[in-house]
Formats: structure tokens, sequence, C-alpha cells
């Protein structure tokens, strides 16, 4: 009881983490007998949750939805790949590090493939 009552969900870690340890302390507690009620659960996820959540917690409060446990956990991964905190949504926000497309610069060779400063042969 005092790991789920102590429990935040750290700045920068992922929501999914989060939420599957609190569920797995609520596993442990109905297994020892503490018995929660199933939308007291979700409320105390929810209050885990760092500020950067507080619109989602807003709406799931005010707006009185029924969570379980699943669909809390499907609804905050898919708010945190919206919020772009998640690697895939990193991963598409970023740019390919490819060259970039146009003219190759010339090397140290000047026309025709000839080093610079070497004459061409004027009889051939």
């Amino acid at each position: 009881m005092r790991k789920l009552m102590s429990s935040k969900m750290m700045k920068g870690s992922f929501v999914r983490e989060h939420v599957l340890g609190m569920i797995n302390h609520f596993n442990e507690l109905d297994v020892l007998g503490g018995g929660i009620e199933d939308s007291t659960k979700v409320d105390m996820v929810l209050h885990t949750l760092p500020k950067s959540y507080e619109n989602f917690r807003l709406n799931a409060v005010m707006g009185k939805k029924k969570f379980t446990l699943n669909k809390l956990l499907n609804e905050l991964v898919a708010a945190e790949r919206v919020m772009g905190k998640s690697p895939q949504a990193l991963a598409t926000a970023t740019r390919p590090s490819f060259p970039p497309k146009g003219r190759k610069k010339k090397g140290p060779h000047g026309k025709r493939g000839q080093a610079k400063g070497v004459p061409a042969d004027k009889g051939a």
C-alpha cells in the first residue's frame, strides 16, 4: 500500500511503464486481500501523473469518463504520442540524416580529371 501511495510518475519517463507498475501494485494488494474499487484505482493512477498530463486528467474527471485500467493505459499512451514523448513519435518527428541533395563538391581535380596545376597535353 505504501508503494501505491508514494508512487509518482517521473518526468521524462514513459507512461506505459508507470501505469503497468501501478497495475502490478494493485494486483499485489488484491492478492493480500486489500481490494480497491476499479474507479478508485483509475483515480489513483490519474493523480500520480506529472503536470504535463494535467489536461488529460481534467478531461477525464470533468467529462466523467468511465475508464477501466486497460482503457486508461491505452488512452494515456495515445496522449503521450500526441505530446511527442514516445520513441515512435520522436522517430517520425526527426529528419533523416541523409546528405543534402545538389551539386557535389569538386575534388582536387579540375576539368577532365586532371590535377590542378598540371598542364594538359596540347598535341594529343
